[in-house]
C-alpha cells in the first residue's frame, strides 16, 4: 500500500493533474476567443492563395511555411471559424510536448524525469503565450521541427544507426522545413556540430559531413535574403556588434526591473554556469550537450535591436529545466525535487502576468468581433464603404482617441471588416483634418466602443 504513494507516484499524479488542468483552460479558450490583430491580417493575406512570391521574398520573415503554407491550409480546410484554428494551436501544443518526452528519454532512463520534462515544456509561460495567440504558431511549428529533428538525430547517435544518405536527406528536410518556419531553427546547426564532436563516428563521417554541408547551405541562403528584408523592417531590425550583445545580454539574463528579480536571475545563472563547470569537469557529454542547447537557441535573439518576447526564448527555457531534472538524476536527489520544477514554472507564468495575458487577448477578440457586428448593424443598406472617429476632439486625445486606436490595431487595420464586415471601414486618426469620402457613411465611437451616432458628412474631421 505504501509503494502506491512512493515519491515517483506522487510526482506522476501532479504531473498529470497539472497537464490536464492546463488542457482543459487551452481548449476552454480556444472556444471562447476569436481572431485579432495579426490573425486577422494573415486570414486576409493568406486566404485566397499561398502567395508563392514571399518564399523568396522574405516578406514573411523568411516563415514560409509557419505562415503561408500553415494559415492557407487551415483556412482551405476550417474556413473563417475561430475555434478550429485554437485547437491546431493546442493539438501542436500536446504533440511538441510528445516529442519532448520521447527526446528526454534518449538523454535520462527513469521514466519520471522525461514526462515532467514534457509537462514543463505544455504548461510554461512562452507555450501558454503560442496557445493563446494565433499568429504565434510560427513558434509552436518550429519547436515542432527542432525537436523532432535533435529526436532522430540523437536517437540515431546513441543508437550508433548505419546512418545512409537517405536519413540525410530526411534530417535536412525537417531542418529546411523547420528554418523556414522559425528562424530560431537554425541554432540546429551549431547542435548538429557538437553531437559530432562529443560522440564522434570514425569511418562514417561521409554521409554526416554532407547533412552539415547542406545545412550550411540552406542557412547561408536563408540568411542571405534574410538579411535582406531585416534591412527594411524596423521591427525585426538586427545589429551585429559587441555592444549590441553585451547589452542584449544584460536585458535578458538580468532583466531591466531591477531589485529582488535582477537578484534572482542572476543567482540561477550563477547556479547554472556552476552546472555547466561539473558538466564539464565530470566530462558528462550528455549534461554539456543540453548546456550547449540551451545557449544554442538563446543566441539568435540576441541580435536583434529589439528586446522580444519570453516565447523567443521558449527552446532556451525548456533545455535549461531539462539541465535542472538531469541534476537531479545525476546526484541521484528525489523525485520530488521536479514538484520544485514545475511549482517554479507556475510561479513565472503567474509573475509574468500570464492570466491577464490570457484573458487580454481573448477580451480583445471579443471586442473586436463585437465591433465589427455592431457596425454591421448599424449601417443602412446601400452604403458601401464607413469611416470611424473618436468622439474626442483635438487636443482631448482623451479615452476614446486611444480606445478606438488601439482597437483598429486589434481590428487588423481594418482587415476584419474586409473578411467579415458588410461594408468596407477606415480609420482616421483623432488630429488628422480630413472629410469622408461622399459616398461613405461615418460613425462615431465612445471610449466604450460602441456606436454613438453619425457625423455628418459636410463637416470636417477634427
Amino acid at each position: 500500500m505504501l509503494r502506491l504513494f512512493n515519491s515517483k507516484t506522487i510526482v506522476y499524479v501532479f504531473g498529470w493533474i497539472v497537464a490536464a488542468v492546463f488542457l482543459c483552460i487551452y481548449i476552454r479558450y480556444g472556444l471562447h476567443a476569436w481572431f485579432w490583430w495579426d490573425d486577422l491580417v494573415f486570414l486576409d493575406l493568406y486566404k485566397d492563395s499561398f502567395r508563392w512570391s514571399e518564399l523568396w521574398s522574405f516578406n514573411n520573415f523568411g516563415r514560409f511555411v509557419s505562415r503561408n503554407i500553415y494559415w492557407h491550409v487551415l483556412i482551405s480546410v476550417f474556413g473563417l471559424r475561430s475555434e478550429p484554428f485554437f485547437m491546431v494551436n493546442v493539438f501542436l501544443s500536446v504533440v511538441n510536448s510528445m516529442l519532448v518526452w520521447l527526446l528526454v528519454s534518449n538523454l535520462i532512463s527513469e521514466k519520471v524525469f522525461p514526462f515532467m520534462c514534457a509537462v514543463v515544456y505544455f504548461i510554461m509561460y512562452p507555450t501558454q503565450v503560442c496557445v493563446s495567440w494565433l499568429a504565434y504558431e510560427q513558434h509552436l511549428v518550429g519547436h515542432f521541427f527542432a525537436v523532432l529533428f535533435l529526436l532522430v538525430f540523437i536517437s540515431w547517435t546513441f543508437n550508433e544507426t548505419k546512418i545512409s544518405y537517405r536519413h540525410i536527406a530526411l534530417l535536412w528536410a525537417v531542418y529546411a522545413l523547420g528554418l523556414f518556419s522559425n528562424v530560431l531553427v537554425i541554432s540546429l546547426l551549431p547542435a548538429v556540430l557538437t553531437i559530432l564532436l562529443l560522440w564522434p563516428r570514425p569511418g562514417k563521417w561521409q554521409p554526416l559531413a554532407l547533412l552539415v554541408l547542406m545545412m550550411v547551405l540552406t542557412s547561408v541562403v536563408f540568411l542571405f535574403r534574410l538579411n535582406h528584408y531585416l534591412d527594411t523592417d524596423a521591427v525585426y531590425a538586427s545589429e551585429i556588434s559587441v555592444a549590441q550583445l553585451v547589452n542584449a545580454l544584460k536585458d535578458y539574463t538580468l532583466g531591466r526591473s531591477g531589485g529582488l528579480t535582477m537578484i534572482i536571475r542572476a543567482a540561477a545563472w550563477a547556479i547554472f554556469c556552476i552546472i555547466t563547470a561539473f558538466f564539464v569537469k565530470t566530462r558528462d557529454r550528455k549534461g554539456m550537450l543540453l548546456v550547449v542547447l540551451a545557449f544554442c537557441f538563446f543566441v539568435p535573439p540576441l541580435f536583434l535591436a529589439k528586446l522580444r518576447q519570453p516565447h523567443y526564448g521558449a527552446l532556451t527555457a525548456l533545455f535549461l529545466s531539462i539541465v535542472f531534472a538531469y541534476v537531479i538524476y545525476r546526484l541521484k536527489l528525489r523525485t520530488v525535487w521536479l514538484l520544485a520544477m514545475v511549482l517554479a514554472h507556475l510561479y513565472l507564468a503567474n509573475f509574468a502576468g500570464i492570466t491577464g495575458q490570457l484573458y487580454r487577448q481573448q477580451s480583445a477578440g471579443l471586442v473586436a468581433r463585437a465591433f465589427v457586428q455592431e457596425v454591421n448593424d448599424f449601417t443602412p443598406p446601400g452604403i458601401q464603404q464607413v469611416y470611424v472617429k473618436a468622439v474626442q476632439p483635438v487636443p482631448g486625445m482623451g479615452p476614446a482617441c486611444q480606445a478606438l486606436e488601439d482597437l483598429w490595431f486589434h481590428l487588423g487595420h481594418g482587415a476584419a471588416f474586409r473578411l467579415f464586415g458588410r461594408v468596407e471601414a477606415g480609420y482616421i486618426p483623432c488630429g488628422r483634418d480630413a472629410e469622408p469620402p461622399g459616398d461613405s457613411l461615418a460613425l462615431l465611437i465612445d471610449a466604450d466602443l460602441h456606436v454613438k451616432g453619425v457625423l455628418a458628412k459636410r463637416l470636417p474631421w477634427r
